[in-house]
């Protein structure tokens, strides 16, 4: 999330925090006469940032006010560095200003530190004018472009960008064609995928445990499971990433009994593996086996994220077992899941259809935040039980705090 610069206050705190950090780590302070202010600058914002982005943001403010001019093309990096963890804008904005003013724009690790900062800051628009204005661009800087636009979701952009980096004759390596092929993944464009293999095969591009997983990922789930078990199978090492996309891949094809083969081999399992099986299981109509693969990831200790605990919640709705009910219930309440909309919205129609009224009230009244799936479950709840007037009612205060 985007975030302004600290207020003076805080400034002022911070920079009592970097002169005590800096006293414990007997670093000496430099003076305005430093004949080398900029490795200056890099050495102090080193040794503040070791702590906190916050003091490596006030190390440098303090030092222009010992009358050090202002930061160089060495240290300008580390600074954007730090305010990129902070996720401090105007402070990104400001370091531009002074690599602008010292020239050091069209130095080719600031323009990458900066384009690294806007991204993380949410502002890719930003980051792209700067990575477009950047006099040469090498595989770090066409790799964090491509990674602002991947994980602000817009594919499409990242498709244009991987065809303009070819053509510029820059060599795409590992780690960016792994980010490419999880774009044609997500979006479902096999053709693209196809491409990118192919490019991978003519160029001569050794095939690392990371790129195998994410071919397999990208043909997986676009459904291509022939070409995915192809890859899997030439695996030597078959490691968690690649089977668990195998297992999805399956899974999404109505192979259950192959997804769960593979699920059974697999040497180590982590929450997505899990819950890629359990959903597997939810999605396919089968309720006990939900439940029955839930109790043994339990049983080995791997607490559940939100997509497991949806999918148990359902499963269990469907069984409508009230002690599986109120077993599931104090799962959620001993994982802090009562923070997460959804789960709730998903307890009060299972406890519903576990034949209890009241633990759905109580869930619903309990709830300090609501939307309408919230409001449009609980009269479904009143519905079901025969409740019609409560379930009017409802529906009434639901329209007043709409209107």
């Amino acid at each position: 999330m985007e975030a302004r610069s600290p207020p003076p206050e805080s400034v002022s705190c911070h920079l009592k925090q970097l002169h005590a950090h800096l006293l414990r780590r007997g670093h000496p302070f430099p003076s305005a006469e430093d004949p080398e202010p900029d490795r200056a600058y890099l050495s102090v914002i080193r040794a503040a940032a070791a702590a906190a982005p916050a003091l490596a943001l006030a190390a440098s403010a303090c030092l222009h006010r010992a009358g050090l001019p202002a930061p160089g093309s060495r240290a300008l990096p580390a600074l954007l560095r730090a305010a990129a963890r902070a996720r401090w804008t105007d402070t990104v904005r400001g370091t531009h200003g002074i690599a602008v003013r010292v020239g050091a724009d069209e130095d080719g690790f600031v323009g990458t530190a900066l384009v690294g900062a806007y991204a993380a800051c949410q502002r890719v628009a930003e980051a792209r004018r700067v990575f477009d204005g950047m006099p040469e661009r090498d595989l770090v800087a066409w790799g964090v472009m491509l990674d602002s636009y991947f994980n602000t979701q817009n594919y499409r952009e990242t498709l244009l960008l991987l065809n303009k980096m070819k053509r510029s004759r820059v060599v795409p390596d590992q780690v960016i064609l792994a980010t490419v092929l999880s774009t044609c993944g997500h979006t479902r464009h096999l053709r693209s995928g196809k491409t990118i293999h192919s490019y991978i095969q003519v160029s001569d591009i050794f095939v690392d445990a990371r790129l195998s997983s994410a071919l397999i990922n990208m043909y997986a789930s676009c459904m291509d499971m022939e070409m995915a078990d192809k890859i899997y199978s030439g695996m030597q090492r078959k490691d968690l990433v690649s089977s668990t996309a195998m297992v999805c891949g399956y899974a999404k094809n109505g192979k259950i009994e192959i997804a769960r083969s593979i699920f059974n081999h697999m040497a180590e399992k982590d929450v997505v593996s899990w819950s890629a099986m359990i959903s597997a299981y939810a999605e396919n109509n089968q309720p006990s086996e939900v439940l029955n693969l839930f109790n043994k990831m339990q049983g080995c200790g791997v607490s559940p994220d939100e997509i497991t605990m949806l999918s148990v919640i359902s499963a269990c709705a469907n069984i409508g077992s009230l002690d599986k009910a109120r077993w599931i219930h104090s799962i959620v309440g001993n994982h802090g899941f009562y923070k997460i909309l959804s789960i709730c919205n998903a307890l009060i129609d299972m406890f519903s259809k576990c034949g209890s009224l009241t633990l759905a009230l109580n869930m619903f009244n309990a709830m300090p935040r609501k939307n309408v799936i919230t409001w449009t479950s609980m009269i479904a709840a009143f519905a079901m039980h025969g409740d019609g007037p409560s379930a009017l009612t409802l529906f009434g205060q639901m329209k007043g705090i709409q209107d």
